[in-house]
């Protein structure tokens, strides 16, 4: 049965990276007109296509696990859906999967509260994973751990250690060290990538230095659901 909500998967790769989330979502939108699918619209005097997309994500990160969910105004199945608008999206942003949203479901937003990422690190930067993996064991053992935020010019000090839910450091074949981190995201709390990279004296700009989004969960009962 055609759904009138459906929930995409989509990826953020490439050049797409230096995409803002607001420009990203108008691609998206110019993409649902072109493919002529039948997205719902606000009422008023400027409508807007009824999108609702997950967090966003910050410059310079790439992402494999992007989601949104489309309103429609009449039933589409979700092949052809996610056929169509891939044929008229941007290389480097594809649906990989579409899937009906369950009646009455919150927002993505409210229910999206754990993000995982891959940091990806060049051995000319970290030379061995043993060198982050003292690191990350003496982040983890720490009861708190403080960092400084600064939001319209003011500075302010926040424990990031209770959102800090796993990190966990290996070694690629080519020599890389990956750090493979889960983080609680959300209004009940969050740290991110940039964060995490500045424990250990990196920054997300830095030659040699990569981040990859993996995974946006919802965490019940003490395990990770995955959304679609």
């Amino acid at each position: 049965m055609a759904e009138l909500r459906l929930r995409a998967q989509y990826t953020k790769l490439g050049d797409l990276r230096f995409t803002s989330h607001l420009d990203l979502t108008r691609v998206i939108e110019r993409a649902v007109r072109r493919a002529q699918l039948p997205i719902a619209y606000s009422e008023g005097f400027h409508p807007k296509p009824k999108i609702a997309y997950g967090p966003a994500l910050a410059l310079g990160i790439t992402s494999r696990v992007e989601l949104a969910d489309f309103q429609l105004a009449r039933p589409t199945e979700a092949a052809v859906f996610q056929q169509k608008l891939n044929a008229v999206l941007p290389q480097g942003c594809q649906i990989t999967k579409v899937a009906p949203v369950p009646e009455n479901e919150p927002a993505l937003t409210t229910l999206i509260d754990r993000a995982a990422y891959r940091i990806t690190v060049d051995p000319e930067v970290v030379p061995s994973a043993s060198t982050l993996s003292k690191a990350v064991q003496d982040i983890l053992e720490q009861e708190t751990v403080i960092v400084q935020r600064e939001k319209k010019g003011r500075r302010r000090r926040v424990d990031i250690r209770p959102y800090l839910i796993d990190l966990v450091v290996s070694q690629t074949g080519e020599g890389k060290v990956q750090v493979d981190a889960l983080l609680q995201i959300g209004s009940a709390g969050a740290t991110n990538p940039k964060e995490v990279l500045g424990l250990f004296g990196l920054e997300l700009a830095q030659p040699g230095v990569a981040v990859e989004r993996t995974g946006l969960y919802t965490c019940a009962n003490n395990h990770l659901v995955e959304l679609i």
